[in-house]
Protein backbone atom coordinates (compact mmCIF):
# COMPACT_ATOMS: atom_id res chain seq x y z
CA UNK A 1 0.00 0.00 0.00
CA UNK A 2 1.30 3.28 -0.95
CA UNK A 3 -0.03 7.26 0.11
CA UNK A 4 -1.19 9.40 -2.69
CA UNK A 5 -2.41 12.71 -2.15
CA UNK A 6 -6.57 13.13 -3.54
CA UNK A 7 -5.34 15.59 -5.77
CA UNK A 8 -3.16 13.34 -7.25
CA UNK A 9 -5.28 10.53 -7.49
CA UNK A 10 -7.87 12.89 -9.01
CA UNK A 11 -5.26 14.03 -11.93
CA UNK A 12 -5.26 12.80 -15.62
CA UNK A 13 -2.06 11.20 -17.01
CA UNK A 14 -1.36 14.72 -18.98
CA UNK A 15 -1.29 16.51 -15.45
CA UNK A 16 0.79 14.09 -13.83
CA UNK A 17 3.50 14.26 -16.65
CA UNK A 18 3.34 17.81 -16.48
CA UNK A 19 4.18 18.20 -12.80
CA UNK A 20 6.15 14.89 -12.38
CA UNK A 21 9.72 13.95 -13.56
CA UNK A 22 10.55 10.64 -12.01
CA UNK A 23 13.62 10.36 -9.69
CA UNK A 24 15.95 13.32 -9.26
CA UNK A 25 15.59 16.84 -9.91
CA UNK A 26 14.22 18.13 -12.46
CA UNK A 27 16.98 20.08 -14.98
CA UNK A 28 19.27 18.55 -11.88
CA UNK A 29 20.96 15.14 -11.02
CA UNK A 30 19.15 12.27 -12.42
CA UNK A 31 18.54 9.07 -9.95
CA UNK A 32 18.21 5.95 -10.90
CA UNK A 33 14.50 4.84 -10.66
CA UNK A 34 15.19 1.68 -9.62
CA UNK A 35 16.64 -0.23 -6.80
CA UNK A 36 18.61 -3.15 -7.56
CA UNK A 37 15.91 -4.25 -10.43
CA UNK A 38 13.06 -2.88 -7.99
CA UNK A 39 10.74 0.62 -9.76
CA UNK A 40 10.31 3.10 -7.21
CA UNK A 41 9.23 5.20 -10.00
CA UNK A 42 5.60 5.89 -7.96
CA UNK A 43 7.05 6.99 -5.17
CA UNK A 44 9.20 9.46 -6.97
CA UNK A 45 6.17 10.75 -8.89
CA UNK A 46 3.69 11.22 -6.00
CA UNK A 47 6.85 13.00 -3.97
CA UNK A 48 6.57 15.37 -7.30
CA UNK A 49 3.56 16.12 -7.01
CA UNK A 50 3.69 17.33 -3.48
CA UNK A 51 7.05 19.20 -3.74
CA UNK A 52 4.60 20.94 -6.54
CA UNK A 53 1.12 21.31 -4.42
CA UNK A 54 2.73 21.87 -1.18
CA UNK A 55 2.49 25.24 0.45
CA UNK A 56 3.71 24.44 4.06
CA UNK A 57 7.17 23.85 5.61
CA UNK A 58 4.95 20.85 7.68
CA UNK A 59 3.91 19.96 3.77
CA UNK A 60 7.91 19.70 2.86
CA UNK A 61 8.49 17.47 5.84
CA UNK A 62 5.56 15.30 5.03
CA UNK A 63 6.17 15.09 1.42
CA UNK A 64 9.95 13.72 2.51
CA UNK A 65 8.16 11.06 5.09
CA UNK A 66 5.69 9.82 2.53
CA UNK A 67 8.60 9.76 -0.18
CA UNK A 68 10.15 7.22 2.30
CA UNK A 69 6.83 5.28 3.77
CA UNK A 70 6.09 4.79 -0.18
CA UNK A 71 9.73 3.48 -1.00
CA UNK A 72 9.54 1.45 2.13
CA UNK A 73 6.26 -0.23 0.95
CA UNK A 74 7.24 -1.27 -2.60
CA UNK A 75 10.58 -2.37 -1.36
CA UNK A 76 9.02 -4.63 1.10
CA UNK A 77 6.43 -6.01 -0.87
CA UNK A 78 8.39 -6.78 -4.27
CA UNK A 79 11.16 -8.12 -1.96
CA UNK A 80 11.81 -11.93 -1.91
CA UNK A 81 15.41 -11.75 -1.08
CA UNK A 82 16.26 -10.37 2.09
CA UNK A 83 19.99 -9.30 1.37
CA UNK A 84 18.76 -7.38 -1.61
CA UNK A 85 16.04 -6.03 0.65
CA UNK A 86 18.36 -5.18 3.12
CA UNK A 87 20.86 -3.18 0.42
CA UNK A 88 16.78 -1.84 -1.24
CA UNK A 89 16.19 -0.11 2.00
CA UNK A 90 19.47 1.29 2.40
CA UNK A 91 19.51 3.14 -0.76
CA UNK A 92 15.85 4.17 0.09
CA UNK A 93 17.43 5.85 3.68
CA UNK A 94 19.71 7.52 0.66
CA UNK A 95 16.96 9.13 -1.72
CA UNK A 96 15.31 9.99 1.52
CA UNK A 97 18.18 12.02 3.22
CA UNK A 98 19.08 13.44 -0.27
CA UNK A 99 15.65 15.23 -0.35
CA UNK A 100 15.60 16.28 3.44
CA UNK A 101 19.12 17.89 3.16
CA UNK A 102 18.98 19.22 -0.32
CA UNK A 103 15.24 19.34 -1.42
CA UNK A 104 14.37 22.85 -0.01
CA UNK A 105 15.55 24.70 -3.22
CA UNK A 106 13.24 22.54 -5.03
CA UNK A 107 9.80 22.62 -2.98
CA UNK A 108 9.96 25.86 -2.31
CA UNK A 109 10.69 26.85 -6.46
CA UNK A 110 7.92 29.79 -7.13
CA UNK A 111 6.78 30.15 -3.23
CA UNK A 112 7.28 31.80 -0.59
CA UNK A 113 9.11 30.33 2.20
CA UNK A 114 7.64 29.86 5.61
CA UNK A 115 7.87 28.17 8.75
CA UNK A 116 4.09 26.98 8.68
CA UNK A 117 4.01 23.18 10.17
CA UNK A 118 0.26 22.74 9.08
CA UNK A 119 -0.14 19.81 6.93
CA UNK A 120 -2.65 20.42 3.86
CA UNK A 121 -2.83 17.29 1.75
CA UNK A 122 -5.58 14.91 2.33
CA UNK A 123 -4.85 11.35 0.75
CA UNK A 124 -5.14 7.75 1.33
CA UNK A 125 -3.35 4.21 1.75
CA UNK A 126 -4.25 2.60 -1.79
CA UNK A 127 -2.92 -0.90 -3.08
CA UNK A 128 -0.46 -0.28 -5.75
Amino acid sequence: MIYQPQTYMNATKEEIDKVCNGCGADGGIKVPSTMYRVSILEACMIHDWMYKYGTTLGDKIYADYIFLTNMISIISKQSKSSILKYLRMRRALKYYYAVLEHGHKAYWYEKDFNTDMSITFKGEYTDE
